[in-house]
């Protein structure tokens, strides 16, 4: 129902039981009052926003509904009402419970049993930013002298401070949650947006901005508008702030069309003015320039431009600049005053010409605006201190991370994407040989940001000194960490944990669950996300955890992750990958989509075969088919064993079978893997040939290129320089025709 089709139907209606429940279907609140104030009827919608009983409602008067700092405001309102203005507002209330509901309130008259009434249809106004954040923001923006305000990034007015409400003279309720096309004409709303959109796209601090004048009834503002950045670092929308101007825009106008006036506007503007002849000597000086730069009109007068105002990184006078032909020149500079303080101006020049058309007169208007720049440069040296904090911060959490692993028993490899610079993620584990054991942890602390990450390197010491000891780990180990990270949390924030131990020796994983609450299983047939319970850390003093034991046996893998991770899962669905290595590629394309909005951390655990780890082969090659069907077995074996190495030990490897195959006509190869070692043995039945050569040659990065092109012409040559690039160790054999090749294995 419309706000016009309800005010007929209060207009014509008598209150009936049947009217009364049409008007508590209505989504919108609805009061009736006289013009005293007195409330006769509210609506259900109504009543349960203000948390009131109808009874109640029905006793007072709506004056009682508004804090004392808004009765003034609500007195007007229904005036307003009265003497047949627009009533129209943007109200903030009380409910019973004392919380402030601000509401869009539209009040008009009509009848009810037979009397005159005031009727208000409302509705809610929410705000896009939390109340704590507001109140920030608004203090920081009322403490400047100038008009500012914060829009989102769709153009909606968040927050306006003191002066912009008085300049307007419209109420911060009011605006709020509104664009520039419901206040301003279209050709400046339409400006605006198009200006708005254009700076959050190019990121561009405020320093690097030019001012945009525009006048509104009459009046002239210089507005500067930037992007708005979070404490984070998010883009949140654009700041802007603005000054009056309008007594320099009539300024100008006055020196381009009007010289004659410019005796007397020079003696009374409030801004600092001198002009010079063609000689460039001053020929006037006013008081406000005598305050800017230090210098009386008696030192003024009569000298030379250069010798009184001195520009900082400008050449000579640049009052007197041949760029000043133009007829009206607008500039930002520097000027050093007497005492040898460095100021800011805006300066506009204007160009005088007589009868003749020659320049007789140049006339400058200088603006100290030094403390706008500063607090500018406040505002943009604050921002570059975050950013260099979040970089150092994002490196050392990075670097503290733990590197892949590969043993006889088990093979580790994670993935660490943060949403942020920083990230409230981390893991960390560790295998103990002697209990033939793996334990590690991940959690996921509440938020990001610097504060988040300085909190997570906290908790990362006080876990590894718990966790990661080796020793038997319980429900109740958990409980004492929640009793100690309690302090080092703010109000709102809270710790999800997962620890897990892989005991290869009893064959079972342990899961101990604190908020962390899904992992995923995969074996030969399937791959599910597997659910656990278990309490948040940092809530409450007594949280209930969860411990969990899960028989595991070879060839099975296990993900412990995020839920930055386990939401992208259950977006996605769980998607069956070939081995180890396939479904490490799933997980990181799953960390590129694009609804990935939260941290993303995984540890990756394949739980290997007895010989996963001992993979050989021997072959003997006496052929062209041997060869080719060699060449097929080893870049299978490179592929299966060492994935990322493979494409440039398959040219090692071939290089030394070639070689020996066709200086002899047979070879024999034999590739073995032995835990994180590739070891690749190359023999041939001919003579040999002078190994000391080898030993002489060594890889020069500065001339790779170079060694390598006079190599191309020897066949045996070019093949040791790809073997002893590719290799960790190139070993030959006294006689020269046996050559080994060892390469240490590197998962990720």
């Amino acid at each position: 129902m419309t706000y016009k089709e309800l005010d007929h139907d209060i207009s014509e209606h008598h209150c009936e039981d049947s009217f009364t429940l049409l008007l508590d279907q209505i989504d919108e609140y609805l009061l009736i009052l006289k013009d005293t104030g007195e409330i006769i009827h509210v609506n259900k919608a109504a009543a349960e926003k203000l948390d009131y009983a109808l009874d109640e409602l029905t006793t007072m008067n709506i004056k009682q509904l508004f804090p004392l700092s808004g009765r003034r405001e609500v007195l007007e309102f229904l005036k307003g009402s009265q003497e047949g203005r627009s009533a129209q507002e943007f109200l903030e209330l009380c409910s019973k419970s004392q919380k402030h509901v601000c509401m869009e309130v539209r009040l008009s008259r009509g009848t009810w049993e037979g009397q005159e009434v005031l009727y208000g249809l409302g509705k809610d106004v929410k705000l896009e930013i939390d109340d704590q954040k507001f109140k920030d923001y608004q203090s920081m923006l009322d403490s400047m002298p100038f008009l500012a305000w914060i829009k989102d990034k769709n153009g909606k007015y968040v927050i306006i401070n003191k002066n912009f409400e008085s300049f307007y003279n419209i109420k911060n309720t009011i605006i709020v949650g509104k664009t520039d096309f419901d206040f301003f004409p279209y050709r400046i709303a339409l400006k605006h947006k198009k200006s708005e959109e254009e700076l959050i796209k190019s990121g561009k601090n405020m320093l690097n901005l030019q001012p945009h004048h525009h006048e509104i009834g009459g009046k002239w503002l210089e507005t500067f508008v930037a992007p708005f950045f979070e404490y984070d670092g998010m883009l949140a929308g654009t700041l802007g702030v603005a000054r009056e101007i309008t007594n320099r825009k009539l300024l100008e106008k006055q020196l381009r069309e009007q010289a004659e006036y410019a005796e007397l506007l020079f003696r009374t503007v409030p801004s600092a003015v001198l002009s010079v002849d063609k000689d460039r000597k001053i020929i006037r000086w006013n008081k406000i320039a005598e305050e800017l730069t230090g210098y009386s009109e008696a030192e003024a007068i009569g000298k030379e431009c250069s010798m009184v105002l001195h520009g900082v990184g400008i050449e000579g006078c640049y009052l007197c600049r041949n760029a000043s032909e133009s007829p009206l020149i607008n500039e930002t500079c520097k000027i050093v005053t007497k005492n040898g303080q460095i100021r800011h101006v805006l300066k506009s020049i204007a160009v005088l010409k007589n009868e003749f058309g020659e320049v007789s007169e140049k006339m400058e208007c200088l603006e100290d605006i030094t403390e706008m720049i500063n607090i500018e440069e406040k505002l943009y040296e604050r921002e570059r201190q975050t950013q260099l904090e979040l970089s150092l911060a994002a490196r050392v959490q990075q670097e503290s991370l733990p590197p892949p692993f590969s043993g006889d028993k088990v093979r580790v490899s994670t993935i660490f994407e943060s949403f942020s610079k920083v990230s409230g993620d981390f893991f960390n584990y560790k295998w103990f040989e002697r209990q033939n054991k793996l334990c590690g942890y991940i959690i996921d602390v509440c938020g990001h940001g610097l504060a988040t990450a300085m909190q997570t390197a906290t908790f990362k010491m006080m876990l590894d000194n718990v966790l990661l000891t080796g020793e038997r780990i319980t429900e109740n180990d958990l409980k004492i960490i929640n009793r100690r990270i309690m302090p080092y949390l703010y109000e709102g924030s809270f710790v999800a944990l997962l620890y897990y131990e892989f005991d290869l020796q009893a064959k079972v994983l342990k899961l101990i669950s604190a908020g962390i609450t899904l992992f995923l299983a995969i074996n030969s047939e399937e791959c599910s996300l597997v659910p656990l319970s278990g309490c948040y850390l940092g809530i409450i003093d007594d949280p209930d955890i969860e411990m969990v034991t899960v028989p595991i046996r070879p060839g099975e893998m296990y993900c412990m992750m995020s839920d930055g991770v386990s939401d992208l899962i259950e977006l996605h669905g769980v998607s069956k990958q070939q081995g180890f290595k396939g479904y490490l590629d799933w997980l990181e394309k799953l960390a590129d989509c694009p609804e990935r909005n939260d941290d993303f951390s995984a540890v990756c655990i394949e739980i290997l075969q007895e010989n996963d780890n001992k993979d050989t082969n021997v072959l003997d090659i006496k052929n062209d088919r041997d060869l080719e069907r060699a060449q097929t077995i080893i870049s299978e074996f490179l592929e299966r064993n060492a994935a990322i190495h493979a494409p440039e030990l398959e040219v090692a490897i071939n290089e030394a079978m070639n070689n020996g195959f066709f200086a002899c006509g047979q070879v024999h190869v034999k590739t073995r893997r032995v835990g994180r070692k590739l070891i690749v043995r190359v023999k041939d039945d001919c003579s040999g040939f002078n190994t000391k050569n080898v030993k002489s040659l060594t890889i020069n990065n500065d001339l790779f290129d170079r060694e390598f092109d006079e190599l191309l012409g020897e066949e045996g040559g070019r093949g040791i320089f790809l073997m002893r690039a590719f290799c960790d160790k190139v070993i030959y054999n006294a006689t020269g025709n046996e050559v080994l090749l060892m390469k240490k294995i590197r998962f990720r």
